[in-house]
Protein backbone atom coordinates (compact mmCIF):
# COMPACT_ATOMS: atom_id res chain seq x y z
CA UNK A 1 0.00 0.00 0.00
CA UNK A 2 1.50 3.35 -0.84
CA UNK A 3 0.28 6.81 -0.21
CA UNK A 4 -2.25 7.09 -3.15
CA UNK A 5 -3.52 3.78 -1.73
CA UNK A 6 -3.96 4.90 1.44
CA UNK A 7 -5.59 8.39 0.07
CA UNK A 8 -8.38 6.29 -1.74
CA UNK A 9 -8.67 3.90 1.21
CA UNK A 10 -9.21 6.69 3.32
CA UNK A 11 -11.69 8.34 0.31
CA UNK A 12 -13.95 5.13 0.58
CA UNK A 13 -14.21 5.53 4.40
CA UNK A 14 -15.13 9.00 4.18
CA UNK A 15 -18.22 7.67 1.76
CA UNK A 16 -19.41 5.51 4.46
CA UNK A 17 -18.71 7.46 7.39
CA UNK A 18 -21.57 7.14 10.43
CA UNK A 19 -23.60 10.31 10.57
CA UNK A 20 -25.07 9.86 13.89
CA UNK A 21 -26.46 7.03 15.99
CA UNK A 22 -29.64 5.40 15.30
CA UNK A 23 -32.74 6.58 17.18
CA UNK A 24 -33.79 2.86 17.54
CA UNK A 25 -31.09 2.62 19.97
CA UNK A 26 -33.20 3.90 22.39
CA UNK A 27 -35.79 1.13 22.42
CA UNK A 28 -32.98 -0.92 25.04
CA UNK A 29 -32.78 -0.19 28.53
CA UNK A 30 -29.67 0.57 29.10
CA UNK A 31 -27.02 3.05 28.23
CA UNK A 32 -24.54 0.45 26.94
CA UNK A 33 -25.00 -0.30 23.08
CA UNK A 34 -24.89 3.93 22.84
CA UNK A 35 -22.01 4.43 24.83
CA UNK A 36 -20.34 1.60 22.46
CA UNK A 37 -21.69 3.08 18.98
CA UNK A 38 -20.93 6.56 19.90
CA UNK A 39 -17.50 5.92 21.19
CA UNK A 40 -16.58 3.60 18.60
CA UNK A 41 -18.07 5.55 15.58
CA UNK A 42 -16.37 9.23 17.03
CA UNK A 43 -12.81 7.28 16.81
CA UNK A 44 -13.64 6.25 14.17
CA UNK A 45 -14.05 10.00 12.70
CA UNK A 46 -10.94 11.17 14.50
CA UNK A 47 -8.69 8.51 12.72
CA UNK A 48 -10.40 9.11 9.34
CA UNK A 49 -10.12 13.08 9.99
CA UNK A 50 -6.25 12.43 11.29
CA UNK A 51 -5.06 10.25 8.29
CA UNK A 52 -6.74 12.33 5.63
CA UNK A 53 -4.46 15.34 7.09
CA UNK A 54 -1.76 12.97 7.38
CA UNK A 55 -1.70 12.59 3.72
CA UNK A 56 -1.90 16.29 3.04
CA UNK A 57 0.95 17.21 4.90
CA UNK A 58 3.06 14.35 3.52
CA UNK A 59 2.43 15.79 0.03
CA UNK A 60 3.82 19.14 1.34
CA UNK A 61 7.00 17.19 2.73
CA UNK A 62 5.91 18.83 6.36
CA UNK A 63 7.98 16.87 8.49
CA UNK A 64 7.29 17.17 12.23
CA UNK A 65 3.57 17.88 11.41
CA UNK A 66 3.14 14.92 9.76
CA UNK A 67 4.77 12.59 12.11
CA UNK A 68 2.97 14.21 14.98
CA UNK A 69 -0.26 13.56 12.83
CA UNK A 70 1.07 10.22 12.30
CA UNK A 71 1.27 9.24 16.63
CA UNK A 72 -1.78 10.03 16.61
CA UNK A 73 -3.53 7.75 14.42
CA UNK A 74 -1.37 5.68 15.90
CA UNK A 75 -2.81 6.36 19.13
CA UNK A 76 -6.89 6.35 17.91
CA UNK A 77 -5.91 3.05 16.47
CA UNK A 78 -4.85 1.46 19.65
CA UNK A 79 -8.14 3.08 21.35
CA UNK A 80 -10.36 1.21 18.79
CA UNK A 81 -8.59 -1.53 19.50
CA UNK A 82 -8.84 -1.46 23.31
CA UNK A 83 -12.25 -1.08 22.73
CA UNK A 84 -12.81 -4.13 20.73
CA UNK A 85 -10.78 -5.99 23.44
CA UNK A 86 -13.61 -4.69 26.16
CA UNK A 87 -16.27 -5.37 24.11
CA UNK A 88 -14.84 -9.41 23.95
CA UNK A 89 -14.05 -9.57 27.44
CA UNK A 90 -17.35 -8.55 28.68
CA UNK A 91 -19.05 -11.59 26.39
CA UNK A 92 -16.21 -13.92 27.42
CA UNK A 93 -16.82 -13.38 31.03
CA UNK A 94 -20.82 -13.29 30.80
CA UNK A 95 -20.62 -9.67 32.49
CA UNK A 96 -21.27 -6.47 31.74
CA UNK A 97 -19.45 -5.17 35.16
CA UNK A 98 -16.19 -3.82 33.84
CA UNK A 99 -17.14 -2.79 30.42
CA UNK A 100 -19.34 0.11 31.85
CA UNK A 101 -17.03 1.05 33.89
CA UNK A 102 -13.92 0.89 30.61
CA UNK A 103 -16.43 2.25 28.62
CA UNK A 104 -16.72 5.80 30.80
CA UNK A 105 -13.08 6.13 30.64
CA UNK A 106 -12.63 6.27 27.38
CA UNK A 107 -15.21 8.20 26.83
CA UNK A 108 -14.50 10.83 29.45
CA UNK A 109 -11.35 9.86 30.49
CA UNK A 110 -8.51 13.25 30.59
CA UNK A 111 -5.02 13.97 32.23
CA UNK A 112 -6.63 17.66 33.68
CA UNK A 113 -9.04 16.48 35.82
CA UNK A 114 -11.89 18.35 33.71
CA UNK A 115 -14.19 14.94 33.94
CA UNK A 116 -13.69 13.12 37.08
CA UNK A 117 -12.51 10.05 34.86
CA UNK A 118 -8.43 9.02 33.87
CA UNK A 119 -7.94 8.74 30.43
CA UNK A 120 -6.87 5.38 29.32
CA UNK A 121 -3.30 4.63 29.25
CA UNK A 122 -1.97 5.20 25.72
CA UNK A 123 1.24 2.76 25.86
CA UNK A 124 -1.02 0.25 27.75
CA UNK A 125 -3.29 0.18 24.61
CA UNK A 126 -0.32 0.71 22.17
CA UNK A 127 1.39 -2.78 23.72
CA UNK A 128 -2.21 -4.44 23.35
CA UNK A 129 -1.98 -3.46 19.51
CA UNK A 130 1.32 -4.68 19.55
CA UNK A 131 0.70 -8.51 20.38
CA UNK A 132 -1.43 -8.09 17.00
CA UNK A 133 0.95 -6.11 14.90
CA UNK A 134 4.58 -6.62 16.39
CA UNK A 135 6.57 -3.65 15.67
CA UNK A 136 3.98 -0.59 16.41
CA UNK A 137 5.85 0.06 19.78
CA UNK A 138 9.22 0.61 18.01
CA UNK A 139 7.08 3.01 15.70
CA UNK A 140 5.38 4.89 18.29
CA UNK A 141 8.53 5.12 20.30
CA UNK A 142 10.55 6.58 17.12
CA UNK A 143 7.78 9.08 16.30
CA UNK A 144 7.76 10.08 20.04
CA UNK A 145 11.10 11.35 19.27
CA UNK A 146 10.20 13.22 16.95
CA UNK A 147 7.11 14.89 18.29
CA UNK A 148 9.47 16.19 21.23
CA UNK A 149 12.35 18.45 20.94
CA UNK A 150 14.65 16.15 21.43
CA UNK A 151 17.31 16.08 18.77
CA UNK A 152 15.62 13.92 15.79
CA UNK A 153 12.61 16.67 16.64
CA UNK A 154 15.00 19.79 16.81
CA UNK A 155 18.70 19.52 14.88
CA UNK A 156 17.97 15.97 12.82
CA UNK A 157 15.01 17.58 11.86
CA UNK A 158 15.90 21.32 11.12
CA UNK A 159 19.53 21.36 10.34
CA UNK A 160 22.02 20.31 7.75
CA UNK A 161 25.89 19.36 8.58
CA UNK A 162 27.82 19.37 5.87
CA UNK A 163 31.27 17.32 5.40
CA UNK A 164 33.49 20.34 5.39
CA UNK A 165 31.78 21.23 9.06
CA UNK A 166 29.28 23.60 6.50
CA UNK A 167 26.17 24.10 9.48
CA UNK A 168 22.66 25.65 7.86
CA UNK A 169 18.83 25.37 9.28
CA UNK A 170 17.18 23.18 6.40
CA UNK A 171 14.52 21.00 7.24
CA UNK A 172 15.02 17.58 6.03
CA UNK A 173 11.66 17.44 4.14
CA UNK A 174 12.60 13.84 3.01
CA UNK A 175 12.43 12.04 6.48
CA UNK A 176 8.70 11.81 6.25
CA UNK A 177 9.50 8.75 4.76
CA UNK A 178 9.92 7.30 8.57
CA UNK A 179 6.36 8.00 9.09
CA UNK A 180 4.85 6.13 6.18
CA UNK A 181 4.86 2.54 7.54
CA UNK A 182 3.14 3.46 10.86
CA UNK A 183 0.55 5.52 8.91
CA UNK A 184 -0.45 2.66 7.02
CA UNK A 185 -0.23 0.44 10.09
CA UNK A 186 -2.25 2.72 11.75
CA UNK A 187 -4.82 2.83 9.29
CA UNK A 188 -4.89 -0.74 8.76
CA UNK A 189 -5.10 -1.85 12.54
CA UNK A 190 -7.53 0.72 13.27
CA UNK A 191 -9.85 -0.39 10.71
CA UNK A 192 -9.97 -3.86 11.41
CA UNK A 193 -10.83 -3.05 14.98
CA UNK A 194 -13.52 -1.22 13.96
CA UNK A 195 -14.95 -3.94 11.79
CA UNK A 196 -14.14 -6.29 14.57
CA UNK A 197 -15.82 -4.00 17.22
CA UNK A 198 -18.80 -3.91 15.39
CA UNK A 199 -19.38 -7.96 14.80
CA UNK A 200 -18.40 -7.84 18.85
CA UNK A 201 -20.76 -4.99 19.48
CA UNK A 202 -23.95 -7.09 17.50
CA UNK A 203 -23.08 -10.31 19.09
CA UNK A 204 -22.92 -8.16 22.83
CA UNK A 205 -26.68 -6.90 21.51
CA UNK A 206 -28.05 -10.57 21.01
CA UNK A 207 -26.31 -11.69 24.39
CA UNK A 208 -27.61 -9.27 26.57
CA UNK A 209 -30.38 -7.17 25.11
CA UNK A 210 -32.01 -9.89 22.39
Amino acid sequence: MNMDDVSLRLEEIKSILPKGVDPKIKRFHSTVPFKIISIRDALLHRLVNLGDEAVMLHGHQSLIPFLLTVRACLETAALIFSLNRYIESALNNDSLDQLTGQLQRTALGSRNATTGFDSVNILGAIDKLEKLYPGIRKHYENLSEYCHPNFEGVLCSYSDLTEENEFSYMLQAERVKIGEAPLKIALISGLHAYDCARANYKKLVEHYYA
